[in-house]
């Protein structure tokens, strides 16, 4: 019997320790954080979802306000303000799932590893999604192993969207549909097209408004 009981007793530790241990630093759940500063940017109740498809965080009215905050700019997008080619760490409880920085699809530089874009871009209701990819200008989808931790978290809070975004580009695809080749050939000439519109009207202009369907 006591046997049984001391094995109970190990099991119920084992599975609350994760608990106490992230409720005591004060830093349980999804974090997106400003690696710099350790500032936290997002938490998960600034996200109503995570498309699986587009590795897309969906934000609600709060991460969208803190989002649009984080631009630097009041008027013209300046690559120079706000959050571009800054590193940020994503955790979820007390784990560090991956590193990576901030960028533009209107950047004339290139950047390998984890990014999310496009951090110039001002969101509202119906254009309400960041994007987790790999590399710039050639970019690729997230790493498996980081996808799936990822997907797991929101997964277990049912906010999880498997089905593909109608209409959902990013500006560079958007580019590439418009002027038939890829924005990878011909990339300066491409910037210059894009900086030259304003950039929510480029993203309002192609369809994106069904990115992201859940805001709340």
């Amino acid at each position: 019997m006591n046997a049984k009981f001391l094995a109970l007793f190990i099991t119920i530790c084992l599975l609350v320790q994760p608990l106490t241990g992230c409720l005591s630093t004060g830093q349980c759940g999804f974090r997106l954080v400003l690696m710099d500063s350790a500032k936290v940017l997002l938490t998960d109740q600034d996200i109503s979802g995570f498309n699986c498809t587009e590795c897309a965080l969906i934000l609600n009215k709060s991460g969208i306000e803190k989002w649009n905050t984080y631009l630097g700019y009041s008027d013209i997008p300046k690559l120079s303000n706000g959050l571009y080619s800054k590193d940020f760490i994503i955790r979820i409880d007390d784990e560090e799932i991956c590193r990576g920085k901030f960028w533009s699809s209107v950047s004339s530089t290139s950047t390998e590893g984890v990014i999310i874009t496009d951090c110039v871009m001002e969101l509202n209701s119906s254009f309400n999604c960041i994007y987790l990819q790999i590399n710039y200008p050639v970019c690729q989808p997230l790493e498996e192993a980081i996808t799936a931790k990822i997907r797991g978290y929101f997964e277990n809070r049912n906010i999880i969207m498997e089905d593909t975004p109608q209409g959902n580009t990013s500006v560079s695809s958007s580019a590439n549909k418009w002027l038939g080749f890829s924005p990878n050939i011909l990339q300066p000439v491409l910037e210059v097209f894009i900086i030259t519109l304003p950039l929510v009207s480029v993203a309002n202009a192609n369809g994106r408004t069904k990115t992201c369907e859940k805001t709340g």
